[in-house]
């Protein structure tokens, strides 16, 4: 393919989306979309769960329906489109990769309709898509700033189908706007609402493992709810049979907790890891030195962000840190996050440590140990 140097007015544009997604009006939903009555949504198409406590906007158009107005958590299921496996991971990599923005789903990716669902109902259609799946696994994602809802669930449908569809797919959708500033009062909001979620979800599903992804912005609240059910006086039952540690502790509610490109103060991510560490099995760290967004964040803030990498490099005994820097990413180097769909893939599916994973490289600063990720071609 060939290649062409970005202007410096690219670079900076780029840069102004900060941590999210730009604000391109989205495509119109195809003939036939809208929302569902409930039990309309067919198991056979893509289907992805959805919670959030955005405000409905008023409007019956999937792409429209939630907005970024602060409401309470309610809950769903998406019917998408997507293409196969091997030519999303062909479009991924194609032309304009460099262009997209952070978080942005394929256009091939289509939100076809929602069906909003009674809290029972969808923690009952939860437990039993987990039944059927081959892995009992969930997985939870939480996006970035600046993101709109109907764009959070057709990532969340990329990320799934790219990750091999292993695990059943949530999204819990906060009220991104496209104001950074009260995108993280949205996300202080958002805690409460979230800390509800999870444990309702650990609790009642049946899961096997419930995995966390945190990206951007969205690792906030998914870092303070999980550090304030790791300090509880006890975490609770393990999800399916209630076992507990050899120490006799509870066993982690939840299962892998992956932090991409975190937007969190670093030394407050380092003090609250210990609690963080008691509710979930592990914990991985993707960051990187070419992260412009998050430099940007840290002059905005005056404090070095947990997702960055060169001398900022976050190495704590509770967790793999893997130094993404060289490979493939948007004009801010903020947008990766389709680059580590092999290594989730092993690490959620398989829980491979890091020396069992290809594509990753040990190296050492001090006395710690870090990975390196290769480029993928």
């Amino acid at each position: 393919m060939r290649s062409t140097r970005p202007s410096c007015v690219a670079v900076l544009a780029a840069l102004c989306l900060l941590l999210g997604s730009c604000a391109h009006a989205p495509a119109p939903p195809p003939a036939g979309a809208g929302v569902v009555a409930p039990a309309a949504v067919s198991g056979e198409r893509p289907t992805v769960f959805y919670a959030t406590n955005r405000r409905p906007a008023g409007r019956l158009e999937p792409r429209r329906f939630f907005g970024r107005e602060w409401g309470e958590s309610v809950f769903g299921r998406a019917l998408l489109q997507l293409p196969p496996r091997e030519e999303l991971a062909r479009l991924e990599r194609g032309r304009g990769r460099s262009l997209r923005s952070p978080g942005a789903p394929l256009k091939q990716v289509k939100l076809d309709a929602l069906e909003p669902m009674p809290a029972d109902s969808f923690f009952a259609a939860v437990a039993a898509a987990v039944g059927r799946s081959e892995q009992k696994r969930a997985l939870v994602f939480l996006h970035g700033y600046n993101m709109p809802f109907e764009r959070a669930v057709r990532f969340t449908a990329q990320l799934e189908r790219g990750l091999g569809e292993g695990a059943v797919a949530i999204v819990y959708s906060w009220p991104a706007s496209r104001n950074y500033h009260a995108d993280e009062e949205a996300v202080e909001w958002t805690q409460r609402d979230l800390q509800a979620f999870l444990a309702r979800l650990a609790a009642g599903i049946g899961a096997g493992s419930i995995d966390l992804l945190g990206y951007s912005m969205g690792t906030r609240a998914l870092v303070r709810t999980l550090a304030a059910l790791g300090s509880a006086a006890a975490v609770g039952p393990a999800l399916a049979d209630g076992a507990t540690s050899p120490a006799g502790d509870p066993a982690p509610r939840f299962g892998q907790l992956v932090l991409a490109a975190p937007d969190l103060e670093a030394r407050i991510f380092a003090r609250s890891l210990p609690d963080v560490a008691r509710a979930v099995r592990h914990v991985t760290l993707y960051c990187s030195s070419r992260d412009r967004a998050l430099g940007m964040s840290r002059r905005m803030h005056g404090h070095a962000r947990a997702g960055q990498a060169g001398p900022n490099l976050l190495l704590l005994p509770e967790m793999d840190t893997i130094d993404v820097s060289a490979v493939h990413s948007d004009l801010t180097g903020h947008g990766y996050l389709e680059e580590l769909t092999g290594d989730l893939e092993l690490l959620l599916g398989t829980s491979a440590p890091p020396d069992q994973r290809p594509g990753l490289t040990r190296a050492t600063r001090g006395e710690r140990s870090y990975w390196l990720m290769t480029r993928r071609q």
